[in-house]
């Protein structure tokens, strides 16, 4: 399955609400993140934490996070 990045943010509590608006919806998500699972949670900072789809959801992911920032 071929996956894609919808969205970097800089700390925990972002990604996860955003995991759950895509999960209410039926879509999986997965987080990359160097602050090794949160217990260093100061290197998010450096390069984000990637929030990825898989590319069949990834357009439906990207029409549900635009409605939310309207």
């Amino acid at each position: 399955m071929k996956m894609r990045t919808i969205r970097t943010v800089y700390d925990r509590i972002s990604s996860d609400m955003i995991v759950q608006l895509l999960l209410s919806y039926g879509i999986e998500c997965v987080l990359r993140s160097p602050d090794q699972g949160g217990l260093r949670p100061h290197l998010a900072f450096t390069t984000g934490i990637e929030i990825i789809v898989s590319e069949e959801d990834y357009e439906k992911a990207i029409q549900i996070l635009e409605r939310q920032n309207k």
